[in-house]
């Protein structure tokens, strides 16, 4: 993973942006890879989104401002390029993307349990919004490598999502 934890949050503000982009380009150069102006885009659409995005909401955003529009499969390859940089995950449930702020993991984009195993990311999801934010609770994380095993199922890995209402969205109701 990158050096996000520490330098940027999701949905921030412009200058948050900036640092994960360069948080980004450094990765980037660290490990051989280009640092494209659609990747680059992509990346910056993410992370200026308080929700998590569907390729084909980041693909309509995208081609707002390009003269030629993008293929659907680009989209696709950049998400996946950033996903395997530790820069941003993929919520199975939902289809979408957000941006990895780096909260619930180390070095190599999972929290390794005590068990042997390794969890991914949890998330919280609000319903309402959308809103989705990344979490680490190492009790829980080790607690589901344990029930895996008394049901005698040979445990990998989890991703936790719950979903209610976020503190805004659960004040209006």
């Amino acid at each position: 993973m990158s050096e996000i934890a520490e330098n940027c949050c999701h949905a921030g503000s412009n200058e948050s942006v900036a640092r994960l982009l360069q948080a980004a380009e450094v990765a980037c150069l660290a490990s051989g890879k280009k640092l494209t102006p659609l990747r680059k885009n992509t990346l910056a659409a993410l992370a200026a989104s308080r929700a998590p995005l569907g390729a084909y909401d980041l693909l309509h955003r995208l081609n707002e401002n390009t003269a030629t529009p993008l293929a659907p499969a680009a989209v696709y390859r950049a998400l996946n390029f950033w996903e395997k940089l530790g820069f941003a995950h993929r919520i199975a449930s939902d289809k979408t993307w957000m941006v990895c702020t780096g909260e619930a993991h180390g070095d190599n984009g999972t929290i390794n349990s005590e068990s042997g195993g390794e969890t991914s990311e949890g998330f919280l999801i609000c319903r309402e919004c959308g809103h989705a934010h990344e979490f680490s609770d190492i009790s829980l994380q080790n607690r589901v490598p344990e029930i895996a095993a008394g049901h005698r199922f040979a445990f990998l890995s989890a991703r936790i999502q719950i979903e209610g209402l976020c503190p805004s969205c659960a004040a209006t109701k």
